[in-house]
């Protein structure tokens, strides 16, 4: 590795030193300058592009990093004759003067409109892609092409960074698809259909409005589709059958798997100017998920639910164990939307989804985890379970606008979901002290059903008056509603010096019901004071009421006697009242804003049982400041400072005794007190348009001197009890960066990402403290041939460090590397066939106790041959996962009290062959990687 990349380096920096610039000035006939006129550098052997400029607002072009030779350039503006000239580039920069470019009309004088494609402009602050630059294979999705774009990088759950910011926003022709889940259009939208893909930053409907940047912006791509795909149907359908070679697998197909496997789907779409409907929909049980990570957290009631008390967590493969890819067990899923938008006029649209999303999930493991409790007191866990889940989920969205008039409009934003959940989870957990003894055992079966039903409304009116002035105004309303049933059985089990001691059987009916409901009003208010400067005025009011139940009844001798310990009633009130001001100035190339909100934040709520009802208050000053400088029109400076606070929830709050895990039962804490945290941001970006190179990096912050952290109390059986507390001196640092750049004597771009994590944490473990520091940081290094008309070659390593420690238990730190390999081939030999394989290897580092050697290589071979048919309007494909039978199910996780190894039964190497049939344009090839002109 050390010799390839120097070898890289050597080659990529010889020929600088001889490298110089190539400038001159477009105008037309009149002499009147062309801004956007594009400038190209060709070979005279074959017309092959080799660097390219857009001139600027005075029409100068320069394109820099030329090396010595003979060159043709050409330099094209749409509406005008392209212009050529033969150049000779020497050791010195050399100006090619004033280029004059003459008016295109055909003989009967009509205008001629014709532009030369190039691979990525950057236009202001938006990155503008062709995607016929960046070839992808026959079938492909947005998602894929989205992989070969510079400076985006996509993740297995298919999240999308771009410019090493997260994208929160997929638009299709500027128009919402399927609300706001930006992998709805990234996974069924057809590859070929793009025209390009623009990367920018979406201002907020305030700063939209009012022209001032707010700094509130969300990462966002559009894709703009092709003409012919604006105007008509276009999409495909497919359907695959398949199985496991040789009967039984390895892996578990056919051993409590699946026999048969299928995998249908569509997209389809039909759009004209003003109307746009697309129908999608999915029918497979090879583990493939068709909804979102913000989907997971919607049905389990929000992120707020996803909280442990402090507790930071980390996987080292990054995944949600919500059944999205072949190593999480065996699923079916089936799922189907519609998406309408539809402009009624100039000034009113409307724009519509529903979404619905099925899935039966069978999940055997085996966990082990090594856990402490205390410089005296560690334990191991080696726990056996099956889940058996069934999840309906549907999704309405309804968003709506309107202008009266330019300057004076309102917008709804709403939407609609209900879950429907059902759960049969069988456990079996012993418990092991330093000597190797049983402490501890429980076997636990608990089969559950639950709804939950939520929606949220957004109206925002805006309006502006006399002098620039804005007033906004918003209310905003959230309600969830929860309802769950289940049965509880355990047998505990009680050890000492491995001799059973006592013995505990629970059978229980539990009952969970809940209601929030959210609402709040804000007034903006925006007063310019001079260009690109304005004072801005807020006023916001929102409260939460939350009622939550729960019910515990224990089963003796055919009776429901009410567990009046377990059971509780409580209310929660959380109101806040804000105001605050800032001051945004966005003169270039220095944009500056600063400001503070005063909130004054009241929780209340009665709990059943007790005679004191909580009755809080808390006064808090939340200042937050920018500051961005514009270095150049293609690299930038940020560093943002805030502040922020998390109410503790009603779970935390409610002093309720919680035994869904007899050996660590939970308790609330009224006395909890809000988290307040201080957050810094730094954020640099960088890129060269003429060279597609990028420089991206992000370094966070955070620092909370009252973080919600976790108290436990852990007893001579490791019976644990915890509550929530407040702590001080938690910190968290996140940063990333991204270096990609063309390497022109290997035809290749390569890439280099690094993203790191850490946290420090402080817990109380029987009264004592203790510091817990988790450290991750991740480089992946990647390789690919730039020219893609037969050959696509991918290649690539990635290095994960991971270190844990803690104060009282320091014989538990943990330091080791998890690393991986992956590689890419395709070839298509013809215009009808294609042939592809990928292969991706995980070595996992010795990360817990029990970890064995052959578990800790685990690689994913994949291969897929495909002919086209019926004039490039269907494909058959063959294709085949997990060649070697590994895909082993294997996930490490840290976290601040444990570090613990998970196995699951999981579907391995499988065979499919698949028929696709595309609707409206032929399907055809789409163009190579490379970009080739012909004079």
């Amino acid at each position: 590795m050390r010799l390839f990349l120097a070898c890289l380096l050597a080659l990529a920096s010889g020929p600088l030193a001889a490298q110089v610039a190539v400038s001159g000035t477009v105008s037309d006939s009149t002499g009147t300058a062309l801004p956007g006129a594009t400038a190209l550098l060709l070979s005279p052997a074959d017309s092959v592009m080799v660097s390219f400029a857009s001139s600027r607002a005075d029409g100068a072009f320069e394109i820099r990093r030329v090396r010595e030779g003979a060159y043709i350039l050409k330099v094209s503006f749409v509406g005008y004759r392209s212009h050529e000239q033969n150049i000779e580039v020497a050791s010195d920069d050399l100006d090619v003067g004033t280029v004059t470019l003459q008016s295109a009309t055909d003989e009967l004088g009509r205008l001629v409109v014709a532009a030369e494609r190039v691979p990525l402009v950057l236009r202001g602050d938006t990155l503008d892609y062709d995607a016929a630059a960046f070839g992808t294979p026959q079938g492909a999705t947005v998602e894929d092409l989205l992989r070969r774009l510079p400076g985006v990088e996509v993740d297995s759950d298919g999240s999308i960074t771009a410019q090493g910011e997260q994208v929160d926003n997929v638009l299709v022709d500027g128009k919402e698809f399927f609300g706001d889940d930006p992998t709805i259009a990234t996974q069924n939208l057809p590859a070929d259909a793009v025209d390009r893909v623009q990367v920018y930053d979406q201002a907020s409907d305030t700063a939209e409005f009012t022209g001032v940047d707010d700094g509130e912006e969300e990462r966002t791509i559009n894709l703009e589709l092709k003409e012919d795909r604006r105007s008509g149907v276009f999409g495909n359908v497919s359907g695959g059958f398949g199985g496991v070679p040789g009967g039984a697998s390895a892996s578990g197909v056919g051993v409590g798997g699946p026999g048969a496997l299928y995998d249908g789907r569509a997209s389809v779409n039909r759009f004209s100017p003003s109307t746009q409907v697309s129908l999608i929909a999915n029918v497979n049980n090879v583990n493939r998920q068709s909804f979102s990570v913000s989907d997971y957290f919607q049905f389990l009631g929000g992120p707020a639910a996803m909280a442990s008390g402090g507790t930071f967590t980390f996987r080292t493969n990054g995944a949600i164990p919500i059944g999205d890819g072949p190593g999480d067990g065996f699923s079916e899923t089936a799922s189907g939307g519609l998406n309408l938008n539809h402009e009624f006029s100039d000034r009113t649209s409307l724009q519509s989804s529903y979404f619905l999303h099925t899935l039966d999930k069978t999940r055997d493991e085996t966990l082990s985890r090594e856990q402490f409790f205390g410089q005296d007191l560690t334990s191991r866990l080696e726990q056996q379970g099956r889940d058996d889940q069934t999840t309906q989920l549907h999704r309405l969205s309804l968003n709506g606008a309107h202008e009266f008039a330019d300057d004076h409009d309102v917008r709804l934003r709403s939407s609609l979901r209900l879950g429907l959940n059902g759960s049969d989870a069988v456990s079996q957990r012993q418990t092991f002290g330093i000597a190797g003894l049983q402490e501890n055992g429980a076997d636990t079966d608990y089969d559950s059903d639950g709804t939950t039903l939520g929606g949220d409304a957004t109206l925002t009116y805006r309006r502006k008056f006399s002098g620039n002035r804005s007033l906004i105004a918003e209310a905003t309303g959230d309600l969830n509603s929860s309802d769950a049933d289940a049965d509880f059985l355990a047998t505990n089990r009680l050890f000492q010096n491995g001799d059973l001691l006592t013995q505990e059987e629970i059978a229980q009916l539990q009952s969970e019901r809940g209601d929030t409901f959210t609402a709040g009003a804000s007034l903006t208010f925006t007063q310019p004071l001079a260009q690109k400067q304005a004072l801005q005025f807020r006023l916001e009011h929102r409260e939460t009421h939350e009622d939550q139940t729960r019910e515990v009844f224990d089963l003796i001798g055919g009776d429901q006697v009410l567990n009046a310990l377990q059971s509780s009633a409580f209310e929660r009130v959380y109101r806040f009242d804000r105001g605050g001001a800032q001051f945004i100035s966005n003169a270039e190339p220095l944009s500056v804003s600063g400001g503070a909100v005063l909130q004054l934040t009241r929780l209340g709520g009665t709990q059943f049982g007790l005679t004191d009802a909580l009755d809080r208050q808390f006064l808090r000053v939340l200042p937050e400041a920018t500051l961005g400088y514009a270095i150049s029109d293609s690299r930038s400076i940020n560093l943002r400072y805030s502040t922020s606070t998390r109410e503790p929830s009603v779970r935390e709050l409610q002093p309720v005794v919680d035994n869904r895990d007899p050996l660590r039962i939970y308790v609330g804490n009224p006395g909890l007190l809000p988290a307040y945290t201080h957050s810094v941001s730094l954020r640099y970006l960088s890129f060269d348009q003429f060279t597609s190179t990028n420089l991206f990096a992000s370094l966070r912050a955070s620092y909370s001197p009252t973080a919600i952290s976790t108290a436990r109390f852990v007893d001579a059986q490791l019976r644990q009890n915890t509550t929530p507390i407040n702590t001080t001196g938690t910190w968290t640092i996140n940063g990333n960066g991204s270096f990609g750049t063309v390497v022109r004597p290997l035809a290749s771009r390569v890439s280099v990402s690094t993203n790191g994590v850490y946290n420090r944490a402080i817990e109380l473990v029987n009264a004592e403290e203790n510091v817990s520091s988790l450290l991750r940081a991740t480089v992946n290094l990647r390789i690919e041939n730039r020219t893609k008309d037969r050959f696509d070659l991918v290649g690539g390593a990635r290095v994960t460090y991971n270190n844990v420690a803690y104060s009282l238990n320091p014989q538990l730190d943990r330091d080791y590397v998890n690393r991986g390999f992956f590689a890419e081939l395709g070839w298509s030999p013809s215009e009808a066939w294609e042939f592809r394989t990928e292969i991706d290897v995980n070595v996992f580092g010795d990360a817990v106790a029990g970890a064995s050697a052959g578990a800790r290589s685990v690689p994913l071979w994949r291969a897929e041959a495909a002919r086209t048919i019926l004039d490039g309007r269907a494909r058959v494909e063959l294709e085949a996962t997990d060649l070697l039978d590994r895909n082993l199910g294997i996930d490490f996780t840290n976290a601040a009290s444990f570090v613990q190894e998970s196995r699951v039964n999981t579907l391995g190497r499988y065979v499919l062959m698949r028929f696709v049939y595309n609707l409206g344009a032929s399907g055809g090839r789409p163009g190579g990687g490379g970009i080739r002109i012909v004079r």
